[in-house]
């Protein structure tokens, strides 16, 4: 089995970028960065054919192989543990920015988004949580 073609952190990390090249066309992004997203766009597009079309080409061994790799208990509670710590993180950077626009800038209207946006995310975990118990 070829290691190069296992590899889950690859993929989100592939993911990341995809974001990022969608990310860089709206219009309040600088001009100089903007012209890079299309090149950006099409490296990883062409990146993702030829991962995919590596990867359909597979032996049914190195499927199954690359199936365990996704779901083995080991990848299973880094992701988790990842999730978890940038979940923290995001809390505390929402509510300092809710902080940091309702007292120090005195713009109640972006620290009433970031309110609901922390009440929306909380809101959607203990959902999927209460979903996840009952499911499992």
């Amino acid at each position: 089995m070829n290691a190069k073609t296992v590899n889950p952190l690859f993929d989100d990390f592939l993911h990341l970028v995809i974001l990022l090249a969608l990310g860089l066309n709206y219009p309040f992004v600088p001009g100089w960065l903007r012209s890079c997203s299309l090149p950006l766009l099409l490296i990883v597009l062409a990146v993702s054919i030829f991962t995919e079309w590596k990867r359909k080409h597979l032996s049914q061994e190195e499927k199954r192989d690359m199936e365990r790799a996704e779901t083995d208990e080991r990848n299973l509670m880094v992701r988790e543990k990842a999730a978890r710590f940038c979940q923290q993180v995001e809390f505390w950077l929402m509510l300092g920015a809710f902080w940091f626009s309702g007292a120090i800038l005195r713009r109640h209207d972006i620290a009433y988004v970031f309110y609901w946006l922390m009440i929306i995310h909380w809101f959607l975990m203990l959902a999927a949580r209460w979903w996840m118990n009952r499911k499992y």
